[in-house]
């Protein structure tokens, strides 16, 4: 409050919990100023889980070897995949090999994959299958509404979010839960819903400016076809949950709630322009083992950038205001910094942010049976239960 100092105030912080428990906008205000993680889990084993996968690797101290940096995009032939790997994915790898071969980017080895004819989800199993950890980084469609909708709540939890290979098929939760998958490594997934879906949306009022501008063709009622129902509640995404909750799975994730545009990559506000670094700079902190919470900082302080871009526009407007000139303020220019601070805003690290990426290989027991829980004063879990693609136009989601 600025009453005191704030020298007890933790700057690393767990949220237990899903969306309906504690908000995403409170992880958003809390993530301004500090490292912030959730963990949102349907049974209370899977936290037991967790914490013991956690603990397990935090016990390899030996090994200086570096880790691997993993570049994966479905090439499943849509527009949305193709911009993704045109303006982010390709030049991204650039960046980090320049860096690499000037030893600025400490992985043992750079590689993109995914087979650009015929994508298949066998394909990344087997590269994450096991080995020492890794930083993985994935381009892809998340399931969304199918045409008619989903049939009920317990459907759209269990699927959305699902990674999309087309018509290959796709990765859904429960396929994670148990077989080896990126083992003690860290996992950034851009997707629509492939961390969550929240229950209403940031992005329709601001299409409708753009619309209004004649910047967006489409229709900002579209956005709405993901979110839960009246009386549902909004979620963590069944994959996270399936990964993290998994003893040979990856010890946090990274991913977005709701609809993913390109605008954390590709700003229109002042011309298309893309950029990359802001992703390839994650993937670097991750690969330093820093924590994954300030790893996760590299990503937000664009948004933090983008909130003081907004009040100075305001207050030059304001400003100009109170002294009897008409207002300047570009309904498209605006709507486009909106739709890069709502995009940004959006992505979560799920995990817990102190975590890094171990040292070393795997564990001697990677994959034990899952612990007991023993005793539990007092439950923090939640009872069990397609968007437009990218496109080179001014507004466009992964969905």
């Amino acid at each position: 409050t600025g009453a005191d100092l704030n020298i007890e105030v933790p700057r690393f912080q767990l949220i237990l919990g899903d969306l309906d428990q504690v908000s995403l906008e409170l992880q958003q205000v809390q993530a301004s100023d500090g490292y912030v993680g959730r963990l949102a889990f349907a049974r209370e084993v899977d936290y037991a889980a967790y914490v013991d996968k956690l603990l397990r690797w935090e016990r390899l101290s030996a090994g200086t070897g570096k880790p691997d940096s993993l570049f994966f995009t479905v090439h499943d032939g849509t527009a949305a995949t193709a911009v993704g790997h045109r303006a982010l994915v390709g030049p991204g790898v650039e960046v980090v090999r320049r860096r690499q071969a000037s030893g600025q980017y400490p992985a043992r080895e750079i590689v993109e994959f995914g087979d650009r004819m015929t994508p298949s989800p066998d394909e990344l199993l087997a590269r994450v299958g096991g080995g020492d950890p890794s930083v993985l980084f994935t381009l892809s469609h998340g399931e969304g509404a199918p045409r008619g909708g989903w049939r009920n709540h317990e459907e759209q939890r269990r699927r959305q979010g699902a990674m999309s290979f087309g018509r290959e098929g796709k990765i859904v939760g429960e396929e994670l839960r148990a077989r080896p998958f990126l083992p003690g490594g860290v996992w950034f997934m851009l997707a629509c819903y492939g961390a969550g879906t929240p229950n209403f949306s940031a992005y329709r009022h601001w299409l409708a400016q753009l619309a209004g501008a004649g910047q967006f063709r489409g229709k900002p009622e579209a956005v709405l076809a993901g979110l839960p129902g009246p009386q549902d509640r909004p979620f963590i995404a069944a994959l996270p949950q399936a990964v993290l909750a998994n003893p040979a799975g990856p010890l946090a994730f990274m991913g977005h709630i709701d609809l993913a545009w390109t605008y954390g990559f590709q700003e229109l506000d002042a011309g298309a322009t893309n950029r990359p670094a802001r992703y390839m700079a994650i993937t670097r902190s991750l690969l330093k083992r820093d924590r994954v919470g300030v790893s996760m900082r590299e990503l937000l302080r664009f948004c933090d950038q983008t909130n003081l871009e907004l009040t100075s526009l305001h207050d030059q407007d304001a400003r100009l205001r109170s002294a009897g000139q008409p207002s300047q303020l570009d309904p498209a220019r605006m709507g486009h910094l909106w739709m890069l601070r709502q995009d940004l805003a959006a992505y979560v690290l799920l995990g817990d942010p102190a975590v890094r990426l171990p040292q070393g290989g795997m564990p001697g027991d990677a994959s034990p049976a899952a612990p007991r829980v023993v005793e539990v004063a007092t439950s923090v879990t939640s009872t069990p239960t397609t968007s437009t693609p990218i496109t080179a136009t001014p507004t466009t989601s992964i969905p």
